[in-house]
């Protein structure tokens, strides 16, 4: 059998595009430490911080459109109600990292060009968030949900494995089950959801306000250390019951979204 191309395009349903291998282990290892930096400026305790959160933590994030600093939630999932899980603390850059933003330009061109047929629209992110997965809880997963209405999404993985669904609908009664359904892209169900193994170095581009997605468990990687290279070690907690657990970081991933001028 032949090998795959080490750069190559899965073309998943509902316009779902999965670019492989866009970044080396190398590539991957400097990236993550660069977030790390970032992190440091926009909120300096977020390692400790990751530890305790019951959801991701957005450890990074930059709006193009503000220049104000704020630390409130920006409500990328467009929720009007929540918990406070992941908007309690978040790193805001009042700077743009141009690097990041560039990384995901690039990104979304060479999946432009792999797929061939029709071009996609030009992909300008104006947000960016650096997402940290744990795994503790529900810092290891992020359930079925469309994104507000700002366009297309770029997933860029930088470290750990993520297991995703896209194109099944949130079960009635859950969390995000009433969130923007009417933008929903026709034919979605239980029956169309699509698995997909995202691993270090792999991009995602979809419709994130239109597609749904999820996030169903993440696992370390064995080919970058995220806890070194982020400089976030394991670390321990006692239980109320004498118990303890160690957290570890589990996935580091980059979305990208892109705001269209008629939304």
């Amino acid at each position: 059998m032949a090998e795959a191309p080490s750069h190559y395009v899965e073309c998943l349903p509902f316009e779902c595009y999965v670019l492989r291998s866009f970044m080396d282990t190398r590539e991957c290892v400097e990236l993550a430490a660069r977030i790390a930096q970032l992190a440091d400026g926009a909120m300096p305790p977020w390692r400790t911080i990751a530890t305790t959160q019951d959801h991701p933590l957005i450890a990074v994030s930059h709006n193009a459109n503000q220049t104000r600093r704020s630390r409130a939630c920006e409500r990328a999932c467009g929720l009007k109600a929540c918990t406070g899980a992941c908007g309690a603390h978040v790193g805001v850059l009042t700077e743009c990292p141009k690097d990041i933003f560039d990384l995901a330009q690039r990104c979304a061109q060479q999946i432009n060009d792999t797929i061939g047929g029709t071009p996609l629209p030009p992909f300008r992110p104006t947000h960016f968030w650096a997402l940290l997965y744990g795994q503790q809880g529900r810092q290891n997963a992020m359930a079925p949900h469309l994104d507000r209405p700002v366009g297309w999404t770029l997933s860029v993985c930088v470290g750990g494995d993520a297991t995703c669904t896209v194109g099944c609908p949130p079960a009635k009664g859950s969390l995000y089950a009433e969130y923007n359904v009417e933008k929903a892209k026709p034919g979605q169900s239980a029956e169309t959801g699509t698995q997909v193994v995202l691993r270090a170095g792999d991009a995602m581009l979809f419709e994130g306000h239109s597609v749904f997605h999820s996030v169903d468990s993440t696992s370390a990687n064995q080919g970058v250390n995220l806890a070194e290279a982020l400089g976030a070690p394991a670390t321990a907690h006692e239980n109320d019951d004498g118990g303890g657990d160690v957290w570890k970081p589990t996935r580091l991933a980059l979305l990208f979204r892109d705001q269209r001028a008629d939304e």
